[in-house]
């Protein structure tokens, strides 16, 4: 009798830990996400990304995170790095964080808001298909490596009221042809 109880104590207790598991979660743990947050402190920036159009979105406004793909903190879209062809930044969004579009390597497209004041170091570096980048009037500081071996970039015009360019923020981009210096 005492072998019967136990072996239906036993029996009950497997069942009881295997039911956690029977259920399944609405989304798997290996399935990827395409939306959440990217904004600093006090930055109310969100993202999406449309697998289907390349496009990754951003909306809101303030300033966006940073990021160091060298400590291996990533920017929340890293694993879609490679199926990235086009960004859609806000009006409102002040600043773009380190390494935020880091290779992203088939980037070809993105327009920068007039609200932008920094493009912070490794912003757009190893963005081999950025061909092009015309830099608002209202940035006032490009960070070191920002652009930095964006082989296909050919034309950069930066504007006129720019206090601080980094030293390697164009480097190794070995296609630049068409480079517009600001006055100052």
């Amino acid at each position: 009798m005492k072998k019967r109880v136990l072996s239906l104590l036993l029996a009950l207790a497997l069942l009881l830990t295997a039911l956690p598991r029977l259920s399944l979660p609405a989304r798997a743990e290996d399935d990827p996400v395409y939306s959440g947050e990217c904004g600093a402190q006090g930055g109310n920036l969100t993202w999406s990304f449309d697998p289907d159009a390349g496009l990754l979105s951003l909306s809101g406004a303030g300033a966006m995170a940073d990021y160091h793909v060298y400590n291996r903190v990533f920017p929340p879209w890293y694993d879609f790095r490679e199926s990235i062809t086009a960004v859609s930044l806000p009006e409102g969004l002040t600043c773009l964080g380190q390494c935020a579009f880091s290779d992203c390597s088939a980037l070809s497209s993105v327009k920068l808001p007039d609200s932008l004041t920094e493009i912070r170091g490794g912003a757009f570096q190893y963005c081999s298909a950025l061909s092009s980048v015309v830099v608002p009037g209202s940035v006032t500081l490009i960070g070191p490596s920002a652009f930095l071996s964006c082989s296909a970039l050919s034309s950069v015009t930066l504007p006129d009221n720019l206090a601080e360019l980094s030293g390697s923020a164009f480097q190794f981009c070995t296609a630049l042809r068409s480079f517009s210096f600001p006055q100052s």
